[in-house]
């Protein structure tokens, strides 16, 4: 079996719910990803170049008409790119981001991450996790998505040191995860992927109530509940 980060996140959602697209979210991921891959040539940008760079992906993208969802996205850009400007001034990168399979003994599963380390020598390697925001509920619980991509960084680079750069983009500063087991992280990983194999295979699926179910727009957990 093969899943990818996004089939993961899904799952660990609801495997019923159906969630609202980001558009904006999508282009600003993207789009950092262009800067973090320029960056790791040494095709550094400045303030300007990389807040034109995310307007002009905003304004490229036909399919949001809602003036207010447009005007949001232009507010909310130029914090973003002082955010990526901070980002790129503090660290290297190392390697761009990139689409790696990790193996696992209960499948494979697909990760993409740039890795970066402070301008000094003797630091750790980073593995760069790009995040909505840092929640302050949320923040301090593992997040199974960037444990992965530091699992197959760390199975690659068994001899170095390696941490999470977790970068949020909309709100709240960036924060290291450090002091990860590999053994305990990728048991938790291969039990996960042993859940979504199993589900995949069953005919009824079950709702995961959570924050998740805010963006959710089909609400056919209440069908499988409730009679009408």
């Amino acid at each position: 079996m093969k899943i990818t980060e996004a089939g993961l996140s899904s799952h660990l959602k609801c495997p019923v719910g159906d969630f609202r697209d980001d558009p904006f979210w999508d282009i600003i991921l993207a789009t950092t990803k262009t800067i973090l891959r320029d960056a790791a040539g040494m095709k550094l940008r400045d303030l300007k170049a990389i807040r034109d760079m995310y307007s002009k992906s905003w304004e490229a993208l036909k399919s949001v008409t809602e003036p207010h969802v447009y005007n949001f996205g232009h507010r909310k850009i130029p914090r973003i790119a002082l955010r990526v400007v901070y980002l790129i001034r503090d660290y290297k990168i190392v390697v761009p981001p990139v689409q790696i399979d990790l193996a696992l003994e209960q499948g494979i599963l697909a990760v993409e991450y740039a890795v970066a380390k402070p301008w000094r020598k003797d630091e750790p390697w980073l593995c760069v996790n790009l995040v909505r925001s840092r929640s302050p509920t949320y923040g301090m619980y593992p997040d199974i998505v960037s444990l992965s991509r530091w699992l197959d960084l760390q199975t690659r680079e068994r001899h170095r040191e390696i941490k999470i750069l977790n970068v949020p983009l909309l709100a709240g500063k960036s924060w290291i995860t450090s002091g990860l087991s590999k053994p305990l992280v990728r048991r938790q990983v291969n039990a996960i992927l042993t859940v979504i194999e199993r589900s995949s295979q069953e005919v009824q699926k079950f709702a995961r109530p959570g924050s998740h179910c805010e963006s959710c727009v089909s609400h056919r957990c209440m069908e499988m509940t409730y009679e009408r």
